[in-house]
């Protein structure tokens, strides 16, 4: 079945007429809501109570930032750039300085608001050899790499996906 609405109230008004127990997994509830975002006014139901919305390549394609660019912290050259596609957030990086040896997390950049996440989150990180490194972005945005081996190294690239709420 489907039927068209106008918001929420005749989507809940639509389920009542048909009832509750005629709307099963076998037996699925779509409708076209006018009220929704552009891109995400089809939603279905497997209950009648909780619904779900089929997201459209137009409505991601709104929904996407584009690679935004991040300025490196002092001492470092490359580029970084952040991008936000909905609620997932696409990090990367590539950067030359003398990382030294085992020193302490250093800060490479800031992520911008919008972009941060409600956890720190371990990031994928390769330097001029492939020896070891550790690497997060912490809830305050802020990227940090650690070179663990016993020799400086003098590039690095990073990489990090993650949800926003």
């Amino acid at each position: 079945r489907f039927k068209r609405v106008a918001n929420t109230t005749a989507r809940s008004a639509l389920v009542t007429s048909i009832g509750l127990v005629n709307i099963t997994a076998d037996n699925p509830l779509l409708v076209w809501r006018a009220d929704a975002a552009a891109g995400s006014q089809l939603e279905y139901t497997t209950n009648g109570t909780t619904w779900k919305t089929f997201i459209t390549s137009e409505y991601m394609a709104a929904q996407d930032t584009g690679w935004v660019s991040v300025s490196l912290a002092s001492g470092y050259t490359g580029t970084a750039n952040v991008r936000k596609q909905g609620n997932r957030v696409y990090v990367r990086w590539s950067c030359s300085t003398s990382f030294a040896t085992n020193a302490a997390a250093l800060p490479l950049f800031t992520v911008p608001v919008g972009y941060r996440p409600s956890a720190d989150v371990a990031v994928a990180l390769g330097g001029t050899s492939l020896y070891p490194w550790t690497g997060r972005i912490t809830t305050a945005g802020v990227v940090q790499v650690r070179n663990n081996h016993t020799a400086a190294q003098t590039s690095m690239v990073g990489t990090a996906t993650y949800l926003v709420d």
